[in-house]
């Protein structure tokens, strides 16, 4: 039922936002973030500025888009899903930070590893949150300002940015 109510959610926005009408895509962003993490209240949800207070070697950042989204861009020092299911024992004792677009994919799998007692958060808000922050993303190793988005409708990337879907 949840899932249901975030997916009209999420219509009812599409329906109601022009993304390139909208003046404040960051407040956005924020907001759909917060719905995520109610959503998904049974997971534990970190913001951008909590991980980048974390030490480095105490995490793993684990991007769990499809190749064909990390391929338009990723944060760095990442992993994908795939290398890190091949590498898991590696990563004993460290908290394991799950991102994906927005969160909503990011905190099934979340869900998934907590069910398997591994210690793992939803990074809230996702890349986009991310690439609001004025982080950097990786493309092909080098420094990008383009970002997968799923539709022209979901493209709340900052100003500046490529919102690129196909």
């Amino acid at each position: 039922m949840k899932r249901y109510i975030f997916i009209l959610s999420l219509l009812f926005l599409q329906s109601c936002l022009k993304p390139d009408e909208v003046e404040n895509k960051s407040h956005v962003v924020k907001s759909m973030g917060e719905t995520v993490a109610k959503q998904y209240s049974d997971i534990p949800h970190l913001s951008i500025e909590q991980m980048q207070s974390l030490e480095k070697d105490t995490y793993i950042l684990v991007d769990i888009r499809s190749l064909p989204e990390i391929e338009i861009s990723y944060i760095p020092n990442s992993l994908t899903q795939k290398k890190f299911e091949q590498e898991l024992p590696n990563f004993q004792g460290k908290k394991v930070i799950v991102y994906s677009t927005l969160g909503p994919r990011s905190s099934k799998y979340v869900r998934l590893l907590r069910e398997k007692k591994i210690d793992a958060y939803n990074l809230k808000e996702g890349i986009l949150g991310w690439a609001h922050r004025k982080l950097p993303l990786l493309e092909n190793g080098k420094e990008t300002l383009r970002l997968h988005v799923y539709t022209d409708a979901y493209n709340f990337t900052p100003s500046g940015y490529e919102g690129v879907y196909k």
